[in-house]
């Protein structure tokens, strides 16, 4: 979505470690999508150098002017590949304090954090637990766009469910893609049945196309 909206003003270039497949079925993008379809059984320290090697490329050859990135892996890249002809920015979306929680994260994002140009994150707490761990400069609040007040209202909603087997009910709804882990939900199912032996209906709610 950010890349769609960038591209009416801006030439976009997308970099991602992982296979071109995901686009555009799974992730509809605008822009040139540049992949490195790393594999999974890669060595880690040959990993890391090779997304350095990789974005530097980039960077290099399309002249970037700022490098937005998204979740640890490619945050730490970016910062180590900024430099002066660039801004480099880092998205957070998750919960800082989750985030940080082991000392080898607060580490690495310590690294991050002083590299950086700009922090931004998409709500008031996450905003405050960054106070006192990024300079206050960097720092900024982009809302996610979405109507908050609507969603509550909805949540507030009953929902009739008509059961006829009198089943155990679980759903997923979100995009059903092998990255997402809904594998994991089949092996739950598997254990809670062989300890309560009852019935469960499990109920998937997204593209069938992006199904493995």
């Amino acid at each position: 979505k950010l890349s769609v909206e960038l591209c009416k003003w801006y030439n976009v270039t997308i970099a991602t470690f992982y296979s071109d497949e995901l686009y555009p079925n799974t992730y509809p993008y605008e822009g040139k999508l540049v992949s490195r379809n790393e594999l999974e059984e890669e060595n880690f320290l040959n990993k890391i150098l090779s997304r350095l090697k990789f974005i530097r490329k980039i960077k290099k050859d399309n002249n970037i002017d700022v490098a937005i990135s998204f979740l640890k892996g490619a945050d730490l890249i970016n910062a180590l590949t900024t430099n002066s002809k660039h801004k480099t920015i880092q998205y957070l979306v998750t919960d800082v304090n989750v985030l940080i929680k082991t000392a080898t994260n607060k580490l690495i994002y310590s690294y991050i954090f002083s590299k950086i140009d700009k922090v931004l994150v998409q709500n008031e707490l996450n905003y405050k637990s960054l106070k006192n761990k990024v300079d206050n400069r960097k720092l900024s609040i982009i809302p996610n766009l979405l109507n908050v007040a609507d969603i509550q209202d909805k949540s507030k909603e009953r929902i009739a469910f008509k059961n006829d087997h009198n089943d155990c009910v679980f759903a997923i709804t979100g995009t059903l893609y092998s990255v997402k882990g809904q594998k994991h939900i089949f092996k739950i199912l598997a254990h809670l049945k062989k300890i309560y032996n009852e019935k469960f209906k499990l109920i998937l709610q997204g593209g069938l196309n992006e199904i493995e």
